[in-house]
């Protein structure tokens, strides 16, 4: 990406976010292969997975802008993955409400 890249991330801050992984969670390392504009002109980061296993064996693509300032080209990045306990017992709730409400 051209002018403007240096302002991705910007008005995010990570300073209060916790550093310390969540339980039974995973860090994986990822390399920031570019950043580029979508056809609806909003930038996307382009990260290869590196699992471990192979040099790198899955590509995400995700919005610039959940970078950490200062993230740029060729930066390796951690990534925590975890689940999400309590997003998935509501989503199961409202669903469990949805089937309730089609029965009756």
């Amino acid at each position: 990406m051209d002018s403007g890249k240096e302002k991705i991330g910007e008005e995010m801050n990570f300073d209060d976010c916790e550093s310390v992984p969540a339980r039974n969670s995973k860090i994986i390392s990822a390399y920031l292969e570019r950043i580029e504009l979508t056809a609806d002109l909003t930038a996307e980061a382009v990260l290869f997975v590196d699992s471990g296993e192979r040099e790198y064996s899955a590509q995400i693509f995700l919005p610039a802008d959940l970078l950490p300032k200062g993230a740029s080209d060729g930066d390796y990045l951690k990534i925590e993955i975890s689940q999400d306990e309590e997003k998935t017992k509501a989503e199961l709730e409202k669903a469990r409400r949805l089937l309730n409400d089609l029965e009756e």
